[in-house]
């Protein structure tokens, strides 16, 4: 359980440790093996980046047997989510 630290500890925690991005992989916490696997051209940091509707129709040309029940999830997601917009 993460427990905040006193006002104390936070000033000196500030003071002793910087957090940036990691300039490889733009802070994306996937490890290197998601940024140089390809499926279909596509790593798997950039498929996780697409919008879902982008990511379905990508899905529809895999046919890869190794990710194919993976792609077809994503289809039948895509499929069961009603469309986003205003109700008129």
């Amino acid at each position: 359980m993460n427990t905040p630290l006193p006002d104390a500890h936070d000033a000196i925690v500030d003071r002793a440790v910087a957090q940036v991005d990691c300039p490889d992989y733009s802070g994306s916490r996937l490890a290197q093996h998601a940024f140089e696997s390809k499926i279909n051209g596509k790593s798997i940091a950039e498929l996780r980046a697409m919008e879902a509707a982008d990511l379905a129709e990508w899905s529809e040309r895999v046919d890869a047997p190794r990710v194919a029940s993976q792609a077809a999830s994503v289809r039948a997601a895509r499929e069961d989510d009603p469309p986003l917009g205003l109700r008129t």
